[in-house]
């Protein structure tokens, strides 16, 4: 048991399974690309965040959860169908960055303009202010949790920004 996995920048294939984690706490898995031969993902009892990956896995598993194990995605790529689930504590996590950037109607940024974002049940998952060139980056937005029993989908967010009393929604 670890927490001190980080590999980075790396291309995995030509193996039956890409990656196998057992009892890894926080291991950060990014700018990957995993090409196992039958699946690209074991988790036992593990906590993974996969950061702008891309996993290719020819077969019909490209992940497999087990003992309450956690896959983060952010920003990579899989077919969801190809995730497998063996108790009911294991988790996916789908997410996707978003960046902002607020002009005004002649194209001038809209310096500290208020930014708030709240998912489909209404729920505010960031209340930041852009910078003074009008942008806000590194925003993580989830798109799913999925489990053996259900899928719960936060998508489509609400996008609200506001400088004094003008506002723009989408």
């Amino acid at each position: 048991e670890t927490t001190d996995v980080h590999i980075s920048a790396s291309t995995v294939m030509w193996c039956p399974t890409s990656l196998v984690f057992s009892g890894v706490r926080g291991a950060l898995v990014e700018n990957c690309a995993l090409r196992g031969n039958s699946s690209d993902l074991y988790l036992a009892a593990s906590t993974v965040r996969l950061q702008n990956c891309t996993l290719e896995a020819p077969g019909t598993t490209q992940c497999r959860l087990v003992m309450a194990s956690l896959l983060d995605m952010v920003n990579s790529t899989s077919d969801r169908s190809g995730t497998e689930f063996d108790d009911n504590r294991s988790r996916l996590n789908i997410s996707w960055y978003l960046a902002v950037h607020a002009v005004w109607s002649d194209g001038r940024p809209v310096p500290g303009a208020s930014l708030s974002i709240t998912d489909s049940s209404g729920a505010v998952v960031e209340n930041t202010t852009v910078d003074s060139g009008g942008s806000a980056t590194g925003l993580v937005l989830r798109e799913a949790s999925i489990d053996l029993d259900a899928a719960e989908t936060f998508t489509p967010h609400h996008v609200s920004c506001a400088q004094g009393p003008v506002r723009n929604e989408t």
